[in-house]
Formats: structure tokens, C-alpha cells, sequence
């Protein structure tokens, strides 16, 4: 197949054979270095990304934790406030019951002279 072709065809082959080849191995090896190093940039980014993704959820929930704890005191406090006006109301209707009652002995106590007196 080569026999028949001239000299200046065969070094013709010969140097664009000899010079694909260099371009061929230079290529290769800059798609391979370029690949690595986009590799790199982008799990890099994506490790970044994932740590402010992590501080955003710490933050959320520390934020939560607080509005818990408020919520938990503002309970307390309500508690509290209901106690104490739940003991005010009792203290006033025991106030209420022994009136009721004292004024009921008074009137027996009436009733009582009012009998001794008739006879």
C-alpha cells in the first residue's frame, strides 16, 4: 500500500503522524488535569455550600430552643397568674361562706332570744 506512493506523500504521512501523536498525548493529559482540577473546585463549593447549609440548620434550630424556653416560662408565668388568682377567688368565696354563715348564726342567735323571750 506505501509502495506505491511517492516520497514526498510517504513524509508527508510520516510528520503528521509524528506530530498528532504529541498533540494527541498534550490534549489527553490537559482534559485529564483540567478534569481533576474542575473536580476538585466543584466538591470544594459543594463542601462550602454544605457548611453554611449546616450553620443555617444549627441557627434554625438554637432559634427554636429559644422560642421553646420563652414559650415554656410564658406557660409558667400564666400558670402562676391562674394560681394565684384561683387562691384569691377561694380566699374570697370562703370570706363569702363564713359571712353567709356568721350571718346565719347571728339570725339563729335572733331566733334563739326571740323564743327564751315567749316563753
Amino acid at each position: 500500500m506505501f509502495h506505491d506512493l511517492r516520497i514526498r506523500t510517504k513524509l508527508l504521512i510520516a510528520f503528521l503522524i509524528i506530530s498528532i501523536i504529541p498533540f494527541t498525548l498534550i490534549g489527553g493529559l490537559a482534559i485529564w488535569i483540567s478534569n481533576n482540577a474542575l473536580s476538585k473546585q466543584v466538591f470544594s463549593q459543594l463542601e462550602s455550600q454544605r457548611d453554611i447549609k449546616k450553620t443555617h440548620i444549627q441557627q434554625f434550630f438554637v432559634e427554636r430552643q429559644r422560642n421553646m424556653e420563652s414559650l415554656i416560662e410564658t406557660v409558667g408565668i400564666f400558670g402562676q397568674s391562674a394560681f394565684e388568682k384561683m387562691r384569691s377567688v377561694q380566699e374570697t368565696k370562703k370570706a363569702q361562706v363564713e359571712e353567709y354563715f356568721n350571718r346565719l348564726r347571728a339570725d339563729v342567735a335572733v331566733l334563739a332570744t326571740n323564743v327564751n323571750l315567749q316563753k
